[in-house]
């Protein structure tokens, strides 16, 4: 029964977009409950990790937000993106525009990974 909990627990995880460290966490029986990565607040910001170019990484934004209200010009709009600086990591505020329910809802990204790559290959 206590292996069935966590593997239910990993596929939980996962299905929610969970980072790494908390997962390993969850699999290892620390105490903490697993934490879903929504993006809905800097602290649940979604993990945008580096794979091989800077846009390419970046795109990664846009297919969670596809994923999360569907396609965009008809069901959201992106209504603005800015770069915020938190606890020596850096995020993407992308605010956007529910079109069916008129409602702006701001996501949270984190890119310190292919922020600090792009850095690298600018100096």
């Amino acid at each position: 029964m206590k292996y069935l909990k966590r593997w239910i627990t990993f596929l939980w995880c996962i299905l929610m977009w969970v980072s790494p460290a908390i997962l390993a966490q969850e699999l290892s029986g620390a105490k903490e409950t697993c934490m879903v990565m929504d993006g809905n607040s800097i602290e649940k910001a979604i993990v945008i990790k580096y794979i091989g170019e800077y846009n390419k990484s970046i795109n990664q934004e846009y297919q969670h937000i596809a994923a999360k209200f569907g396609t965009r010009g008809k069901d959201y709009e992106i209504m603005g993106q800015k770069l915020l600086q938190y606890n020596n990591k850096f995020y993407d505020e992308i605010t956007v525009k529910l079109l069916t329910s008129r409602q702006e809802r701001k996501l949270y990204f984190d890119i310190s990974e292919p922020f600090a790559q792009l850095r690298r290959q600018l100096r």
